[in-house]
């Protein structure tokens, strides 16, 4: 694959050690030849889209996620990849209803 179709890919899982485990065994099962980063929340979706529209991003499309997450974020290395551009960003969470924040008729 020719080094300008490669894509720059940011995972963004919910939990620290089993979903970055979990993300990893699935994306080393394909021969993926693209750059990745897998980064871990450590929260569920709920909090991210309470934050997102805390930071007065109610408009979902037009959300810079980057810097949402970058404004949270405690650790420096962390940080640094919240600078980078991406082709990609994936979010991959739980549904968790249980939360109180869980609301079916959300956006």
């Amino acid at each position: 694959m020719d080094e300008a179709h490669i894509k720059k890919i940011l995972v963004l899982v919910e939990g620290a050690k089993t979903d970055v485990l979990l993300m990893n065994k699935i994306i080393s099962s394909y021969p993926i030849l693209d750059d990745y980063r897998i980064v871990s929340y450590c929260t569920n979706i709920y909090a991210l889209y309470q934050e997102m529209m805390m930071a007065g991003q109610e408009d979902l499309e037009a959300t810079d996620i980057l810097l949402v997450l970058k404004s949270r974020e405690k650790r420096e290395e962390n940080r640094k990849l919240f600078d980078e551009k991406y082709t990609d960003i994936l979010l991959v969470f739980d549904l968790d209803p249980q939360d109180s924040r869980y609301n079916l008729d959300s956006r």
